[in-house]
């Protein structure tokens, strides 16, 4: 009996023993698989990409101010006899020439080509408009020269000589050697009886060593020969 006894005993202890083994193998992996999942999620975080707030895009502007460059239209002389011009000056309002102010958003470029385009198609009033938002666009004394001088050939085709003179004087005022707002003005004045006043433009421009020299002496020496 007492055999028997023991050996239940012992069995009950390697039942017990063997559950406890169980257990503390069970506990030990759970807390192993919680550890590894935790150090995975906390990987993950941290490898994740920051997100960064996208900047916003700034507005483009345009600053560049184009310098004009187009050809200058210029009314040459017809010297075929000594008889005086027409002495007959067309009717005009006077128009005043003071710097315009722009009111389009256009480049200079863009103003002095539309306006080319208006004067070649004799569209003489949307030309002139054009022109004073060139001019009011830009600082540049070669292409405002040049700009006030073909708004005075604009006002000249469009018979308003007043402000016609009026714009070559401003061409003259802004780059005095520059030849064709005298030539372009002597010729006005020629045409309209201002004899005297066109030889003394002329002559002005000679001074001034102005380009185009040589056509300003020509027609200087036409008009004079023209003289009574």
């Amino acid at each position: 009996m007492n055999i028997l006894s023991n050996k239940r005993v012992y069995v009950v202890l390697a039942v017990i023993l063997f559950v406890a083994v169980i257990t503390e193998v069970g506990v030990s992996l759970y807390y192993r698989n919680k550890t590894r999942q935790t150090q995975t999620v906390a990987t993950l975080l941290t490898s994740a990409p920051a997100v960064r707030p996208t900047p916003s895009q700034p507005v483009a502007t345009s600053s560049a101010a184009p310098t004009a460059t187009s050809a200058v239209h210029t009314a040459t002389p017809s010297v075929a006899s000594s008889a005086s011009p027409a002495q007959s000056t067309p009717a005009s309002t006077p128009v005043t020439t003071a710097t315009p102010t722009a009111t389009a958003s256009g480049s200079v470029e863009d103003e002095q080509q539309q306006a080319e385009k208006d004067y070649q198609a004799k569209n003489y009033a949307a030309a002139i408009s054009e022109y004073k938002l060139a001019i009011a666009a830009t600082t540049d004394s070669s292409a405002l020269a040049t700009l006030w001088n073909e708004l005075g050939n604009a006002y000249r085709d469009n018979n308003q000589s007043d402000p016609a003179i009026q714009a070559y004087n401003q061409s003259i005022t802004v780059n005095a050697t520059f030849g064709e707002p005298y030539l372009n003005k002597a010729n006005l004045q020629w045409r309209d009886g201002q004899k005297n006043e066109a030889i003394t433009t002329l002559q002005q421009g000679i001074n001034q060593n102005a380009t185009d020299k040589a056509d300003l002496s020509s027609t200087m020496d036409a008009y004079k020969a023209l003289q009574p």
